[in-house]
């Protein structure tokens, strides 16, 4: 008999904390399946997930076990009160983990044994709400020693016991967690955690699997709205839609069967109490608020009495051109003084579709059969209390796309300047968002709107429809959006983008002779011209144009040795561009001085200081060997922390717009850097204090677009370069996105940045030296649209000799940036071989393409490639075809052919191996 059971039962949770389940859960470990664990803290499910490493089960025991990162798993399901028992061996003096703890927030609630960091054994650590800590009692182990671990967890009391011996008790309610939360089982770097089995009874168990649909009404009443992309079908008796029917670019219903099509609710989220709305007839609210051949509203009422002197909603469904729109308008009837969840979703059919993508850093994507409790926030508002999936799941847009080979489906909010929460699979509803009012005054409105349009299959057209059509409601970007000016950014001579530290450079009077002139002759061979020229600027945060000052590295500059150097280096055919970054350093400024303040420092969502770093003097870690205490001493502070500023203060943006503006004016650079943007990660996505009408990445926006319309006026020669997550708002006022870290992004961050119309240029180095990696990471950033850049150390680098044996392919990549990159997702296809994908690049006069197969292993195969010539005006131009295999040296017999060539497109044929990329180029 297979060891794994699980003896969950499917719950809906209304949990008093004075009742707990007698329900049955068990993991025997026979095997390590990602239905019951994930690595994502955030508990979401991923297509095509990868096994997490470190992790393996053999003969009925897990181990964890990872020596660079660590390895955290967390169940899938939540508990909530029961006996947990676990049998485990632990490494000695390692830190690990086992029993339960809250993804969001992160450790926020906790039941678990945490190995004991100075001996062997493990010690209680609990918490409700933050409150609580180390319970006071642990035991020791000895190594390598397999023990028995017992946790009873009730509300009001919770023992431990380690070999069937108590070892002691908590009774605090204050420090005992009263909501459900999954399972964690963590070994830190170099630590192994075994287990043997993990049992849980007296249980109730919160399922991953869980889902309510909303019920269809009976004996309804149809009235419908249809269009030639979206049939709608609904309820007149209770205002609820009962059918959602796609029509374009196929036919398919949304719909599952004994489903309402739409859900709405409003949840207390102290008591869990949800109520859902429908069409009270016959009473003073009854009545069809809208009635058109495209629309239809009415006015809903909550189902439960205890609710229908609190709010009511009005429901509108539209068809705006070729859209489905559906909105729903909650209004408070009297104060309501719980955090109250809203939300309001459309349940479908999750098998009819591939993935649900999600835009953000990589972009997600989640399995459409995602059903648990996923929040994933759009901008932030301190007066909404919806706990997040984990930290890291801010997204970049109020909005996902469901995709499958056939179409794909944008649904989401229309303003881009509005705090939305999405929560995909909701109650079985794939598009789905939410907001959490902590307090609620009598007759406010609260609106959650959903739209959805279908494409014929692809990402980029999505996001370019997205931003030509999307509002903005923040103050300092509505006049931003929608984009209209599409007009294509390049670097004018092309080239990829370097990264010379300016220590290397003359402006330090003791760098190694001859060193960086080694270093400007290689960037020139290959042809990394564009210069990301940092970090020049005062350590305290501020962008000097005169006198003398310490840089963020500690090197001493003046103003007057800086301009020489920029100058030297434009004389010599390189575009040095001014860093600029979005910190300043507290510790370095006066109580009482104004410019730049203390006062300007940011706070995150949760309050904690909000910055990039912070360094000691003296640390040794990677990264901060910098700040040496010869460093501190120079500029009196034993600490340095690269703090986060509120952009949202006008006198902020002001003090950034004046010193950089009168900075480029004085060193004339070839252009100006942006290592800062829109992008949303949980330190910059905080609203604005000094400023609660607009948030940071609206703030940051505003500034970048100030930044960049006075260049465009001033100097127009000049470049702007960014470092920005692809496919941002940022990256619309740049001519070049430089993409780091670009192997744990996904083929849709990078569509996502085709589709803005700017240049892209990758920036990725592996201390590891992995020429086989390495070479294949090059030519996949090529194929997905990014040239090829590099940190100045790369060519010269000993261990990396063999990216000096690339010449044909940095020949051709440093032509792509010169052109206007082509956003369709059909610009290059390959109806023969799905795993071979490309790039194309093209004005009137010239074209590049590239095609890559992305397969990691296999024989040479045939493929056919079709490239769109629709934006050239030159025709019978000729083709030039080069084919580099995985090393990146070129092949010497092609073996490619033109198969057809006319106005419209080109066809080639040929084979190719795995790992091998192809070049054209029509001259």
């Amino acid at each position: 008999m297979i060891k794994n059971t699980i003896y969950a039962a499917l719950l809906t949770l209304s949990i008093t904390t004075s009742t707990f389940a007698a329900e049955k859960w068990a993991d025997e470990f026979d095997d390590f399946s990602l239905d019951r664990w994930t690595p994502q803290t955030s508990g979401l499910q991923l297509v095509n997930m990868p096994p997490p490493d470190g992790v393996t089960a053999r003969n009925g025991v897990l181990e964890i076990f990872e020596p660079l990162r660590g390895a955290r798993l967390t169940s899938r399901d939540r508990f909530l009160y029961g006996t947990f028992e676990a049998r485990v061996k632990i490494t000695p003096k390692g830190l690990q983990y086992i029993g339960f703890m809250s993804r969001s927030p992160w450790a926020a609630h906790t039941l678990m044994c945490m190995s004991i960091p100075s001996g062997h054994g493990w010690e209680l650590v609990t918490s409700n709400n933050m409150n609580g800590g180390h319970a006071g009692f642990g035991k020791a182990i000895e190594d390598g020693i397999w023990a028995t671990i017992k946790i009873t967890w009730r509300p009001e009391r919770v023992t431990l016991d380690v070999n069937g011996k108590r070892i002691g008790e908590l009774t605090d309610p204050m420090k005992i967690p009263n909501q459900p939360i999954p399972l964690i089982l963590d070994a830190y770097a170099s630590n192994r955690l075994e287990v043997d089995y993990i049992r849980i009874s007296d249980t109730t168990v919160a399922s991953s699997s869980a889902s309510k649909l909303p019920t269809a009404p009976s004996e309804p009443d149809l009235v419908s709205i249809h269009s030639s992309h979206w049939n709608l079908d609904i309820d007149t008796n209770s205002g609820i839609a009962t059918s959602i029917e796609q029509m374009f670019p196929q036919q398919q219903l949304w719909t599952p069967d004994n489903s309402a099509a739409v859900d709405i609710y409003a949840r207390n989220l102290d008591s869990n109490e949800t109520t859902y709305f429908h069409r009270e007839r016959n009473t003073r609210n009854d009545g069809e608020l809208q009635h058109g051949r495209n629309s239809r509203g009415f006015r809903l009422t909550p189902s439960d009495d205890a609710w229908k002197e609190k709010i009511t909603t009005h429901i509108t469904y539209e068809l705006i051109e070729n859209d489905l729109s559906i909105r729903a308008e909650f209004t408070s009837l009297q104060n309501i003084n719980h955090p109250t969840e809203i939300g309001l979703g459309i349940p479908f059919i999750a098998d009819q579709w591939q993935r649900n993508a999600i835009p953000r850093l990589p972009w997600f994507e989640l399995d459409p059969r995602q059903n648990s409790d996923v929040r994933l926030p759009f901008l932030a508002d301190p007066n909404d209390a919806t706990l997040t999936s984990d930290e890291g799941s801010w997204v970049h847009y109020p909005w996902g796309i469901f995709q499958n080979n056939k179409t794909s489906v944008f649904w989401g909010s229309m303003d881009i300047g509005k705090r939305v929460v999405l929560a995909p699979g909701n109650n079985g509803a794939g598009p789905a968002i939410t907001l959490a009012p902590k307090r609620w005054t009598a007759g406010e409105s609260k609106t959650l709107s959903l739209r959805l349009r279908a494409f014929r299959p692809g990402t980029t057209e999505v996001v370019r429809w997205y931003l030509s059509n999307c509002i903005s409601s923040d103050p300092l970007t509505n006049d931003l959006f929608p984009v209209s000016d599409w007009a294509p950014r390049t670097l004018p001579n092309g080239g990829g983008l370097g990264m010379p530290d300016i220590r290397i450079s003359d402006v330090n009077p003791d760098v190694q002779e001859g060193y960086f002139q080694r270093v400007i002759e290689m960037l020139k061979q290959y042809h990394v011209t564009n210069l990301w020229f940092g970090t020049w600027h005062n350590i305290d945060g501020s962008y000097p144009h005169s006198g003398k000052w310490i840089c963020p590295t500690g090197l001493n500059v003046t103003a007057e040795a800086l301009k020489a150097e920029i100058q030297r280096l434009k004389g010599l055919g390189l575009k040095p561009c001014l860093y600029t970054y979005q910190f300043i350093t507290p510790e370095l400024l006066g109580p009482e001085q104004q410019i730049p303040s203390r006062d300007w420092v940011l706070h995150d969502t949760l309050g904690k200081l909000s910055m990039f770093d912070s360094f000691t003097a003296g640390e040794t870690r990677s990264g901060a060997e910098w700040f040496t205490p010869e460093l501190a001493e120079r500029i009196g502070s034993n600490k340095v922390t690269w703090a986060n500023v509120d952009y949202g203060r006008k006198e902020v943006r002001d003090f950034f717009f004046d010193s950089i503006t009168k900075a480029i004016d004085y060193y004339r650079p070839s252009g100006i850097c942006f290592d800062y943007g829109w992008g949303v990660i949980p330190c910059n996505a905080t609203y604005s204090p000094g400023n609660p009408a607009t948030s940071q990445p609206h703030a940051r926006l505003r500034l970048q677009a100030d930044i960049r319309e006075w260049i465009h006026e001033h100097h127009p020669e000049m470049i702007i370069l960014i470092n920005d997550n692809p496919g941002t708002p940022s990256q619309l006022m740049a001519d070049c996105q430089l993409v780091e870290s670009s192997d744990v992004m996904s083929d849709l961050d990078l569509e996502a940045g085709r589709a803005l119309s700017s240049a892209m240029s990758s920036m990725d180095y592996y201390t590891d030296h992995d020429e086989v990696r390495w070479s294949r990471q090059v030519m996949s950033d090529l194929s997905r649209g990014c040239s090829i850049g590099m940190p100045f150390w790369i060519p010269i680098n000993g261990p990396d000799d063999y990216v000096n044996t690339w010449q044909a392919f940095y020949d051709f990549s440093a032509k792509t940036t010169a052109l206007p990159i082509v956003p369709q997702s059909d610009a290059i296809t390959s109806d023969t071989s799905p795993n071979v994908t490309g790039t194309v690049w093209s004005d009137s006069q010239r074209l590049l393409a590239v095609a890559m197969d992305h397969r990691n292993q296999g024989p040479e195969r045939a493929v056919e490639l079709t490239i769109d010539l629709t934006e050239l005006r030159q025709i019978k131009m000729k083709p030039v075809i080069s084919r580099l295999d995985a090393h990146v040296q070129l092949v010497k017999k092609t073996e490619w052919e033109v198969v057809k060539y006319n106005r419209k497109s080109l066809i080639l044929r040929g084979s190719l191996r795995p790992g091998e990329l192809l070049m054209l180029e029509l001259q």
